[in-house]
């Protein structure tokens, strides 16, 4: 059966590849990000450009490619859209450096659920956390408690929206996204991360896109609240 999902951050790294997985198995996908346009092109594809820290925005704009292409249900929804914020200290993370890493990620994630919720009458979300919102680490003063609110965010509302809607949560650790690549100069602390994983390699997004698409699916009919730490057994040490 083809469905329709919506994905945010879909125009790169783990976004994008849970999008292409998805039209691999002939659905339809409306994605959403920051830039003009995405490198998918595909029949089943509908994208449109967004700023999901602008709610008023980012529901004008949702409502209006809908219409445009005649979608009346939504059947998953993956927020992905986000900013990392590893090797950033008490001393030197500014305020407005706290805030926007709490803007983006947590306002985010909660701006597309509400934009999404009125054409999501039974379906699914899954949430992105991270790793880092359930194990302490250094350094990492404002992303961790932001992420540590989706999974808060992530159980919630899968109480509110049960028995419908389901809602989980997948928890990645250092994934290789184009995003991470970004930021070299922390690469010294992530290749500690991963020298602590039990299973020795950094994550890619193929891992985290198919536990994505695994919560998506029926065959995880009676799983909801869940927190699923795609993380290389980083979060047993």
């Amino acid at each position: 059966m083809q469905k329709t999902y919506l994905i945010s951050g879909a125009s790169s790294g783990i976004g994008e590849h849970i999008t292409t997985l998805l039209l691999e198995q002939n659905h339809v996908v409306v994605g959403l990000g920051l830039e003009e346009a995405a490198n998918i092109n595909h029949e089943n594809f509908h994208y449109f450009q967004a700023d999901v820290t602008d709610h008023v925005s980012l529901n004008a704009k949702l409502q209006e490619i809908l219409t445009q292409h005649g979608i009346t249900d939504i059947h998953g929804l993956v927020p992905c859209a986000g900013i990392c914020g590893v090797a950033e200290d008490v001393y030197n993370t500014t305020e407005e450096r706290f805030f926007e890493l709490f803007n983006v990620n947590v306002m985010g994630t909660y701006n597309t659920i509400r934009a999404v919720l009125p054409y999501l009458k039974e379906g699914n979300i899954v949430t992105i956390s991270s790793s880092l919102a359930t194990k302490p680490v250094a350094k990492c003063i404002g992303y961790s408690p932001a992420k540590a609110a989706i999974c808060q965010m992530t159980q919630n509302l899968a109480l509110e929206l049960a028995p419908n809607i389901r809602v989980n949560c997948v928890a990645p650790s250092y994934i290789d996204t184009p995003m991470t690549r970004r930021e070299p100069e922390k690469d010294e602390m992530r290749m500690a991360l991963v020298a602590n994983y039990p299973l020795k390699r950094i994550g890619y997004v193929e891992d985290v896109a198919n536990g994505v698409l695994f919560l998506l699916d029926d065959k995880s009919s009676f799983i909801t609240g869940e927190i699923l730490r795609v993380s290389g057994g980083g979060h047993l040490r």
